[in-house]
């Protein structure tokens, strides 16, 4: 009876240091989670800016206009030659642990846009240590990415190589289509995995049926929408185009890069709220679980020291001679 006591005794002991561990990892995802959506506000902003001044520089440039006359023609031609020119699939997987289904959900939808592939028609890039582990046994080849982001963080620089990669394969006609598999978030707030069409020719990609998982937002309390609604309102676009200086198609030329670097930073911030919404989630459950079995092993642990009380006390008695055994 003795060594049932001790071994309570441990497991409450184990609960009591692991429960502070579980509680500070939950505050730090959730953390994650607001400065994603923080940055997320912001590049909404610093994108409206890019598009107005790449709307007003088109207006004023000739080739601009020729040159979207000249892609529509392109891209008729592309949607019928792109048979022969593998798509680009890239994966935006977890980087940590401890986020349940996300992984497992992220390739369901890789597996079932393969299905609508030809063999040798489709090239794979995957990010993400803890997605590149879950497609160790995969049937299917794919080349293993460095990391896009650190402790929640998004590396800039890292996604801004491998854009101007994907964009100088699609501009030279290596890939067809590059395609992005993440998660996106929703009207809701809550985050769904999608196939997004990132870089293509065609005017009206197909896009895939929603899948069933979805990871829902943090509860009303958690979130700094709260906050926000209280605080100064957000500043809005003065509505001032910019100033034209050099030439306007080259202006056109890099403001088109940089919004392409932009909507795939966009898509890595999403990628990054929905996968620590989903390990905050996953450790608020375990928080309170082992909340509730400290207090389970508690009782029972006081139980067991009852028992021996008990126990000892009627040893007593039988050795004084009191009662019988």
């Amino acid at each position: 009876m003795a060594d049932g006591l001790e071994r309570t005794l441990q497991r409450l002991d184990n609960l009591q240091k692991l429960e502070p561990l579980i509680a500070a990892m939950r505050i730090l995802a959730l953390r994650t989670v607001q400065s994603s959506l923080n940055r997320l506000e912001r590049l909404a902003d610093y994108r409206s800016g890019f598009t107005d001044s790449l709307a007003a520089v088109e207006a004023v440039s000739e080739r601009s206009r020729k040159r979207a006359e000249k892609s529509e023609e392109e891209n008729a031609t592309a949607i019928g030659s792109s048979v022969s020119r593998p798509t680009l699939l890239i994966v935006f997987g977890s980087e940590s642990g401890l986020c349940g289904g996300y992984d497992r959900a992220l390739s369901e939808v890789l597996n079932r846009r393969l299905q609508t592939e030809s063999a040798g028609q489709v090239e794979i890039e995957v990010f993400g240590t803890r997605m590149l582990t879950r497609l160790k046994s995969a049937s299917f080849a794919f080349r293993a990415m460095g990391a896009l982001s650190q402790n929640g963080t998004p590396i800039y620089r890292a996604l801004h190589e491998r854009v101007q990669d994907w964009s100088a394969r699609f501009e030279k006609r290596d890939v067809c289509t590059v395609e992005l598999i993440s998660y996106r978030r929703t009207s809701s707030g809550a985050y769904r995995p999608e196939i997004t069409p990132y870089l293509s020719r065609a005017n009206e990609p197909e896009s895939s049926p929603p899948p069933p998982f979805e990871i829902e937002p943090a509860p009303e309390g958690s979130t700094r929408d709260r906050e926000s609604a209280e605080g100064s309102e957000k500043p809005k676009n003065s509505g001032w185009l910019p100033l034209i200086e050099g030439d306007p198609e080259q202006i056109a030329e890099e403001l088109r890069r940089d919004l392409t670097t932009i909507e795939a930073y966009q898509y890595l911030l999403e990628s990054i709220a929905a996968e620590n919404q989903a390990r905050f989630r996953l450790l608020d459950e375990a928080r309170e679980n082992t909340s509730a079995l400290i207090d389970e092993l508690k009782v029972q642990a006081q139980l067991e020291k009852r028992q021996i009380m008990t126990q000892q006390i009627q040893e007593l008695a039988i050795s004084a001679g009191l009662v019988r055994s």
